[in-house]
């Protein structure tokens, strides 16, 4: 219930159920439901623009064991966004790079039922995300634009919204005019507030003219822009879009 209030945009809700759903677990002495909850809130405060707080949640997931590869990867991808926020890029890499490797390390039957959505187009997708903060675009783009066009769940259309946000500020104006494009006929099945939230932001940029785009790239954003929902207008689409 936290994730999908935080996907819709409901962040005071999504907080309120993270919260009771933690003392949940602890009551219920499910650690794992406990970890997967720190994990979601950890995503929550550094979509706020606390990189703190979410360093703080990440920091509360390993126990006295050594955690099982697809969680250990989750928690320093948590890690590294918030770090990255902070400005610390070369921690960032060292802790997005480490994801991989233990992400490669391989799921074990030590990993929980919730981890299976952890695949390595997810880490990659994170990773290029991660890279995209740090503005390292040659490292950014290849590593956005595989995870936006590998098969999976209709949520990570999320990272082609990324994608086209790292493409304009990267300044590859004509592969970000065609991504735009090539975005407007699927808006109507965007039902995730955070994909079509960055959409926004990147069009509005893209209009007002930040970093000099050309005549065809903002034309490009004015029909996405049309073609997306008001902020706070739910869409029929899926429900993980």
């Amino acid at each position: 219930m936290g994730w999908i209030l935080f996907d819709a945009g409901r962040h005071g809700p999504a907080r309120w159920a993270n919260h009771r759903a933690l003392a949940l677990a602890r009551l219920s002495g499910d650690r794992w439901t406990e970890r997967l909850v720190l994990l979601n809130d950890s995503m929550l405060m550094s979509h706020l623009g606390r990189p703190r707080a979410a360093l703080e949640d990440a920091a509360r997931v390993p126990g006295a064991r050594r955690l099982p590869a697809l969680v250990d990867s989750l928690v320093l991808i948590r890690r590294a966004h918030a770090v990255a926020a902070l400005g610390g890029e070369r921690e960032a890499v060292r802790l997005v790079s480490r994801a991989e490797s233990r992400f490669l390390d391989g799921a074990s039957a030590n990993d929980p039922p919730w981890a299976w959505w952890i695949d390595h187009d997810e880490v990659l997708g994170h990773r290029g995300w991660v890279m995209a903060r740090l503005g390292r675009w040659d490292e950014a783009l290849p590593l956005l634009h595989r995870a936006s066009t590998a098969p999976g769940p209709s949520y990570r259309r999320l990272f082609t919204a990324h994608l086209l946000a790292s493409l304009a500020r990267a300044g590859a104006w004509r592969e970000a005019e065609r991504l735009a494009d090539d975005l407007v006929p699927g808006v109507p099945a965007i039902g995730s507030a955070r994909t079509l939230g960055t959409l926004r932001t990147t069009t509005a940029a893209l209009l007002r003219g930040d970093g000099r785009p050309p005549v065809a790239l903002r034309e490009a954003a004015g029909r996405l822009r049309q073609a997306l929902p008001a902020a706070g207008v739910r869409t029929p689409g899926g429900r993980n879009a």
